[in-house]
């Protein structure tokens, strides 16, 4: 949506055909937002914890993320802790270097051309039918089959009745929303959400500002500090903060859980404010300097004030993040500390697939609502 349409329009204008343009303009500019995205999705698939822990070790097929929780929860291993410390800083490395660069990708390959406006829309002539048909089955197969599969399971009664309309019963999720270990998961969850989305929310906010707007010294390795979680496994965040509240008292609490959050998911919304307050031109903070405001007020009161949405966007991202979490929590919760996604992931591991399923699809629910708030219009035209 953000690349500028002129180029693509004047391949168009001169005989180009709309694959052509696509391939000599589109995905050339694109380039260093995909490198990105691949960098980002390949990280987060290294740090995954949920799905290869269900479908993964029930066949014996261990991930980085698995092995490490069977270290730290089995004690198959001396010194599970130390072991564990061992790959977090091997792990640690490979993080810094990925953040980095990313960042020099986008600092240095972006494309430094103005937004001239909509982008184009092109025609994809007698290949329109065929492409949609395919891009339908694709999207379908890819998130409606397994949804299809959770309300199978979730409204049956009891695994292995035939699914008819007699056997059809909303027992699992009554059962599954007043199970005490899930009404207190949901407490904490929410309790949790609630306040990592309002901390990453401010706190990513400020630092966006900070980097963005100022000329302090050590603003990129500021930068690179925040977001180096994301380019970390989750368990490794959770094992670190699972040290780091020991020496500080907090072990065993909702506090150590709250940190590690806030720690994992600033990142999202600096993310989200960084690309406004870079794209915001200096003339509004110049035109307060020259109404009287001091530096401080000149930034806050223009820029800072046009970016909140952004911020609230991120803050909501996190929100949904937090709710469903599971590979940072997994390691830090103690009794009366659970949370959510740990709960789904217990009625799982106890056989309880029926109300696994119910509880999941709230999930679902959760984040078609949070997925809804968050996503961008398009610019006006496009």
């Amino acid at each position: 949506r953000s690349l500028p349409g002129d180029l693509e329009q004047a391949a168009r204008i001169s005989g180009a055909s709309s694959f052509t343009t696509i391939r000599t303009i589109t995905l050339p500019l694109l380039r260093p937002a995909l490198l990105s995205a691949f960098t980002l999705t390949a990280v987060a698939n290294l740090s995954d914890f949920g799905i290869p822990a269900l479908l993964g070790s029930p066949a014996r097929f261990e991930t980085l993320a698995t092995m490490v929780y069977r270290f730290m929860d089995s004690g198959t291993v001396d010194n599970p802790l130390q072991v564990v410390s061992t790959i977090g800083v091997v792990l640690l490395f490979l993080g810094i270097a990925a953040v980095f660069a990313d960042h020099i990708v986008a600092r240095f390959s972006a494309s430094s051309l103005q937004d001239t406006g909509a982008s184009a829309r092109m025609e994809l002539g007698p290949a329109r039918v065929p492409v949609s048909i395919v891009s339908w089955l694709l999207a379908l197969t890819i998130t409606l089959a397994p949804i299809v599969g959770l309300a199978y399971r979730a409204l049956l009664p009891a695994p292995g009745v035939p699914f008819t309309l007699d056997n059809i019963s909303l027992n699992n999720f009554a059962n599954a929303v007043s199970n005490p270990r899930v009404i207190d998961g949901f407490q904490n969850s929410a309790f949790l959400a609630i306040t990592a989305a309002i901390g990453c929310g401010v706190l990513g906010w400020l630092v966006g500002i900070l980097v963005t707007r100022t000329k302090l010294f050590g603003n990129t390795a500021l930068t690179l500090v925040v977001l180096l979680p994301t380019a970390l496994p989750g368990l490794i965040i959770g094992v670190a903060w699972l040290i780091f509240g020991r020496y500080t008292g907090i072990y065993n609490t909702v506090w150590v859980i709250l940190g590690a959050y806030i720690c994992a998911f600033t990142a999202l919304v600096l993310q989200a404010v960084r690309a406004p307050l870079q794209n915001t031109p200096i003339a509004v903070e110049e035109a307060a300097r020259i109404s009287g405001a001091g530096p401080v007020r000149a930034i806050f009161s223009t820029t800072a004030m046009m970016t909140i949405p952004a911020a609230i966007s991120g803050a909501v991202l996190v929100l949904v993040t937090a709710v469903r979490e599971l590979t940072v929590s997994i390691l830090l919760i103690a009794p009366g500390t659970t949370t959510l996604g740990v709960q789904v992931f217990n009625l799982q591991q106890a056989g309880n697939y029926n109300q696994a399923s119910a509880l999941s699809l709230v999930f679902m629910l959760v984040g078609i609502v949070a997925l809804s708030v968050t996503l961008k219009s398009p610019k006006v035209g496009s």
